[in-house]
């Protein structure tokens, strides 16, 4: 196991549905640790294999998808007998996360408080992020890179303060169309794309299809996108509110909310 070995305690201990992840989180090296190892009636169906190697590995009664076993299987492992193989299911979602909608298949509480140190702060140094997790900076850095890859972290971002900038109107727009087909909604969403003042758009149920939160320079602008948006053809109705305080406005997700429903999961 070329000095690998040693980390097995710490993953057959852990959640080992995703043995890949498991090996990586007790901070093994994949590409070594699966070879000349017995990984028998281990199941790989949640795992990327495709940077894992499997030489001299024994693979009697593992469990695969149909498209993971043409690079399993190229990378000779020693036994593969009574392989269970199974088709891949259909998703409908588009997400990367994982599709059965358990955080904790993904995510280990040293990845969340990862996400929640650099939700707070797009710049904190790497060698303060090591510091706080008490890992190395390597880890931190391969943990980034996971939860960037697997869409967790979506970009880094300055929070710029607008008043200052000059846009110091805010306004939602509640907008109602006439046709509320997928292919309306859609059109609606891409003229709104277009349009630079409106920074967020959000579909509704409900009476009002869209609401959406526009910045000004002055209340002229917002009086001139009110009325170029009533000429959408589509556009039923328009409701405009100027937001007069904001007394709140948090960024990403609330984490001491997801750790109280992870630790009722885990009674």
């Amino acid at each position: 196991m070329k000095g690998e070995i040693s980390f097995s305690p710490i993953i057959f201990e852990a959640d080992v549905s995703d043995p890949v992840l498991a090996v990586e989180h007790a901070g093994g090296d994949t590409t070594v640790f699966f070879e000349h190892f017995d990984w028998s009636h281990m199941d790989f169906r949640q795992s990327d294999v495709s940077h894992v190697s499997f030489a001299g590995a024994i693979l009697d009664g593992a469990h695969f998808y149909e498209d993971q076993l043409k690079v399993v299987l190229a990378s000779n492992p020693k036994s593969t007998k009574n392989l269970q193989v199974s088709r891949r299911p259909q998703r409908s979602t588009k997400s990367q996360l994982d599709q059965e909608g358990k955080v904790h298949r993904r995510l280990d509480p040293l990845d969340r408080l990862l996400l929640e140190l650099v939700q707070q702060d797009g710049r904190v140094p790497v060698a303060n992020l090591a510091s706080e997790l008490s890992i190395s900076t390597e880890k931190v850095l391969k943990r980034l890179q996971r939860l960037e890859s697997l869409g967790y972290i979506l970009g880094y971002y300055a929070d710029v303060d607008r008043a200052q900038l000059g846009f110091e109107v805010t306004v939602f727009l509640l907008v109602g169309l006439v046709d509320q087909s997928e292919i309306s909604l859609g059109r609606f969403e891409e003229e709104c794309q277009k349009i630079s003042s409106i920074r967020q758009c959000h579909m509704l149920n409900g009476e009002v299809d869209f609401i959406l939160k526009c910045v000004f320079m002055d209340i002229k602008e917002a009086q001139n996108l009110v009325e170029k948006m009533t000429k959408i053809s589509n556009v039923a109705s328009i409701v405009s509110s100027l937001v007069i305080r904001s007394s709140a406005e948090k960024v990403g997700v609330p984490f001491e909310i997801l750790e109280a429903s992870l630790s009722k999961e885990a009674v």
